[in-house]
């Protein structure tokens, strides 16, 4: 950086030597006769100007052209040195005091500063070179000491007039060196520019005449039109052509001496520099001035116009904004008003009007003509707000009703304010009066549907409630209060909602609730605990609800309606449970319809080899005990057929107290003597269609079990009656349907069950008695009886509280069937008709075949339908019976007799099987035709065919 610095410097300072050399050379070429009598020393103004322009540091440059030129000029080495210095203090000493007293470059701008700039530069540190110079060419011998002051002075005054001509022109072409002047201007100033050379030349050449003067204005005007740049240039002009008229005598100053000539040119040329410089200045002040005054004006007038603008467009939004206030006053139905207090004025807005219903021409605002449009109710209010207001300045917000001139009643929101002074006093009331009338009919039409919903809401059966989204319970309807033992919300509100779900279904509840929390709404079946402890289960539905304004960035609360559904499981676990019985029950069917084949064949032959034997023979001792062994497989069978509701029942309508009489006088004799039996009986009873042998052991099943429950002794009661059940009471024992029923209730006092007993007490083979002591299947036939029979079950107990088993049969409107008599023991008798026997077991076909046959009927074989079919139209004699197993492959019972009596049709027909009635049913067996239930002893057998055949 330092050396690009010097490199610089250093050209300024060639160049700056170069052009002071140049300048002195010419400066010595003007010379008069003698070499001190320089008119001017254009080096002293370029000097000058390279301090001003460049800085002290332009010194050397002086110094070395001063230098050069005047060795040049053959004088003596160290008058020369000593001149340079004396010229390099001079422009130092100039540049310095231009600087610090008359503005630096800016010397020419004011005319003060041009004062200061010609003592200073012009006279006053010219001296310097002048006693440097004149007194080192004196030293030296260059001078003579004689002529001393006369060459000091044409020193001096050369050096000052350079510096006032030649300084100003060139620091003015720097500081503004382009021409900014338009066409027109420019050809005047070329004009003016040969005028001045024309006058110079006339004046300081053509003319002897002393017409100096003339030049003079010519400087001005230039001055005046152009400015300090072309004045300076302008002088320096004439300058030079008075130089040139004078050195050659001719001219204003050619005919006087050299000393005078010298003296008025040097004072021709500084006196018309400065008034150039001078008048200049003051034009460009002047124009400045003119210029600032012409920028203020516009700026002002810019401001006037701004400000109007902005005024008008302050007054336009005002305008806006107050069209804008009545329409949102008249949109709100807001007016407003004020009472100035001192004046006693009022002044309301139109829409004030409007609220009141009055119009604002005929009427005059006032507070006593609000009063008098006020609802006499209300009056009170608005005098007791009023005074408050004006007396102790407290503001007021009121509703009141007003009555409008056409009568109509409208409601109103008045507001008002007081507005005091500087001390306190009152000045102004002002305040607004809205009409709500809408607003407020919406409002109580919200608050009456919220009324409704809520009443809604309180009335449905299910609990809807509201939790917020960290699991925190808001709010539950009546329902949901009851559904959880709990009198008030208050008693639940802000707790936990986890602490009404069971433990086992907590996580599961909340992962749900945080998902409807999120937006995804859901359904979830859990356990809740109620206040007392009590548990049930319940189905939710969940849903998000946003209870924030839309403007808050809240979570949503979760809306949750819940039914309870325990019943519902309870029916779910029983239906689950009568799903598993009717299984079984068709298993138990299907294995006790083929175990009655064979136990019809086992019996059978048994009795056919016993009647061959003597009663002493030890075989049919043996025998005697299959037989019993056979029966007892029997009764087995018909309890699993009754738990399948499989067996072949014999129905009939009987009276329900007669047969609970008769069992009782049974049962007394069965029953332990430390056990109560008591019988409740009503006297009106309605009858029932059942088999009575089948009821009566459903009772010995219902007494023997509660007999063994109470091995301590207690109570056994029967009690019957007829209820009618309706539609809320089947729902609680489904799949009861509404209707009339005959109950009968056996209860006692032993030693209950628990839940878990109670879930499987109707299974078959289920018992809670020690191995040997049950078989399990007593529940489970008097279940399977009652279903057969029509009717419905339910058994209640609890440990250590008894046993309460409910029977429901259907009543019936008709009267009681009398019994068949029971027949009496005779021998099998036979017969001589053809029978033609179907049956698909062969060993009971074959059993049947033997037995008929062995009593003298004549048997035609078949071992299914199609095969009887086909026999009976082989057959060319008259077949008197059709014996038919119900269920066979191929052609049913039912349809082999339909396809038989269009052969036959006077065969008399017998069905046999070991299937109930529904089975027989499904199968084409009406129930008035003769059934033959298996397993049957042979002389059954032989008794039915007989009887079917007797008629």
């Amino acid at each position: 950086m330092a050396e690009r610095h010097l490199w610089r410097d250093g050209g300024i300072w060639l160049l700056l030597a170069a052009m002071y050399g140049v300048a002195g050379k010419i400066g010595l070429a003007l010379t008069f006769v003698n070499p001190s009598a320089i008119a001017v020393w254009p080096p002293t103004g370029i000097a000058l100007a390279a301090i001003l322009i460049f800085g002290p540091r332009a010194w050397p440059g002086i110094f070395l052209g001063s230098f050069m030129t005047n060795e040049t000029t053959n004088g003596p080495l160290a008058t020369s040195l000593l001149i340079a210095a004396g010229n390099t203090a001079e422009a130092l000493l100039a540049a310095s005091l231009v600087n610090r007293f008359a503005g630096g470059r800016s010397v020419f701008d004011r005319a003060r500063n041009i004062g200061f700039f010609v003592v200073l530069a012009g006279f006053g540190s010219t001296a310097v070179s002048a006693t440097v110079g004149v007194t080192s060419l004196s030293l030296f011998g260059a001078a003579e000491w004689p002529a001393y002051w006369q060459a000091w002075s044409n020193w001096w005054l050369g050096h000052a007039t350079g510096a006032m001509v030649v300084a100003p022109t060139l620091l003015l072409w720097y500081t503004n060196p382009r021409l900014q002047w338009p066409r027109r201007q420019c050809v005047e100033l070329s004009v003016l520019f040969t005028t001045v050379a024309a006058v110079g030349w006339t004046v300081f050449v053509a003319s002897a005449y002393p017409l100096g003067f003339l030049c003079i204005p010519l400087c001005v005007w230039t001055a005046y039109r152009f400015g300090q740049r072309e004045a300076t240039t302008a002088t320096c002009l004439l300058s030079l052509i008075a130089i040139w008229g004078t050195i050659h005598g001719v001219g204003t100053f050619g005919d006087r001496s050299v000393t005078e000539a010298l003296v008025l040119l040097q004072s021709f040329m500084a006196v018309t520099s400065i008034i150039g410089i001078t008048v200049g200045a003051a034009v460009s002040g002047r124009r400045a001035a003119e210029a600032l005054l012409r920028r203020a004006n516009d700026d002002l007038e810019f401001r006037v116009h701004s400000r109007g603008a902005e005024l008008q467009a302050m007054i336009e939004r005002l305008t806006a904004i107050e069209a804008r206030l009545i329409e949102a006053q008249n949109v709100a139905h807001i007016g407003s008003w004020e009472w100035r207090v001192k004046e006693n004025q009022v002044w309301w807005s139109d829409e004030s009007y409007s609220v009141f219903g009055m119009e604002r021409e005929p009427f005059g605002p006032s507070y006593e003509a609000l009063l008098e449009r006020v609802h006499p109710d209300d009056r009170a209010t608005i005098l007791d707000a009023s005074r408050r207001c004006f007396e102790r300045h407290e503001p007021f917000e009121v509703e009141l009703r007003v009555v409008r001139p056409d009568r109509q009643v409208r409601t109103i929101i008045a507001t008002g304010r007081a507005a005091v002074g500087p001390h306190g006093e009152l000045e102004r009331m002002l305040g607004t009066a809205q009409d709500i009338s809408e607003r407020k009919a919406a409002h109580d039409l919200v608050s009456q549907s919220e009324r409704r919903l809520q009443t809604i809401i309180d009335a449905e059966p299910a609990c809807v409630k509201l939790v917020s989204s960290d699991g925190l319970l808001l709010d539950m309807n009546r329902a949901g209060l009851e559904m959880i033992g709990a009198t008030d919300l208050s008693q639940v509100a802000g707790s936990p909602v986890t602490n009404l779900v069971h433990p086992s279904d907590r996580d599961r509840f909340a992962k749900m609730h945080r998902a409807a929390s999120g937006g995804s709404p859901g359904h979830l079946e859990y356990r809740v605990i109620a206040l007392n402890g009590d548990e049930r289960w319940v189905e939710s539905h969940f849903v998000p609800f946003d209870v924030a304004p839309a403007d808050r960035d809240t979570e949503p609360a979760v809306l949750s309606v819940t039914n309870d559904v325990t019943e519902r499981k309870h029916l779910e676990e029983q239906l689950r449970q009568g799903h598993k019985m009717e299984a079984v029950g068709l298993l138990a069917g299907g294995i006790a319809h083929d175990f009655n084949n064979l136990l019809t064949a086992i019996g059978g032959y048994t009795e056919f080899v016993m009647a061959t034997l003597d009663e002493s023979d030890s075989r049919h001792t043996d025998l005697l005990e299959v037989r019993k062994a056979a029966e007892r497989a029997a009764t087995l069978t018909r309890q699993l057929l009754a738990f399948g509701r499989r067996q072949v029942m014999q129905s009939t309508v009987l009276d329900l107290n007669v047969l609970v009489a008769d069992v009782h006088k049974l049962l007394q004799r069965t029953i332990p003597e430390h056990i109560t039996f008591m019988l409740d009986l009503s006297p009106v009873l309605d009858n029932v269609r059942a088999d009575s042998s089948q009821l009566q052991q459903v009772l010995m099943n219902l007494a023997v079990n509660a007999a063994d429950a109470m091995p301590q002794g207690g109570a056994l009661r029967l009690a019957t009656s007829t209820v009618d059940m309706d539609a809320a009471g089947a729902r609680r024992h489904p799949p009861m349907t509404p209707g009339r029923y005959v109950r009968l209730v056996a209860s006692d006092t032993g030693i209950g069950m628990s839940p878990e007993t109670m879930a499987r007490v109707f299974e078959p083979f289920f018992t809670t008695k020690q191995p040997g002591k049950g078989t399990g299947l007593g529940l489970a036939t008097v279940y399977g009886i009652v279903k057969q029979s029509g009717g419905f079950i339910w058994l209640t107990s609890q440990p250590q509280q008894g046993t309460s088993v409910e029977i429901y049969l259907p009543a019936v409107q008709e009267p009681v069937e009398s019994a068949l008599p029971v027949s009496q023991q005779v021998e099998p008798i036979g017969g001589t008709e053809t029978i033609l026997l179907a049956e698909d077991d062969g060993g009971v076909r074959r059993l049947a075949r033997d037995v008929l046959r062995k009593y003298g009927y004549h048997v035609l074989e078949a071992r299914d339908g199609d095969d009887a079919l086909s026999i009976a139209k082989q057959y060319d004699g008259v077949i008197h019976l059709l014996v038919t197993d119900v269920v066979m492959p191929g052609l049913s019972g039912r349809q082999l007799v339909d396809r038989l009596v269009q052969v036959y049709p006077d065969v008399k027909i017998l069905y046999s099987s070991g299937y109930s009635a529904n089975v027989t049913e499904g199968a084409g067996l009406e129930l008035a035709l003769p059934l033959l239930a298996k397993p049957y002893a042979l002389a059954e057998l032989l008794h039915k065919v007989r009887g079917t055949l007797d008629g």
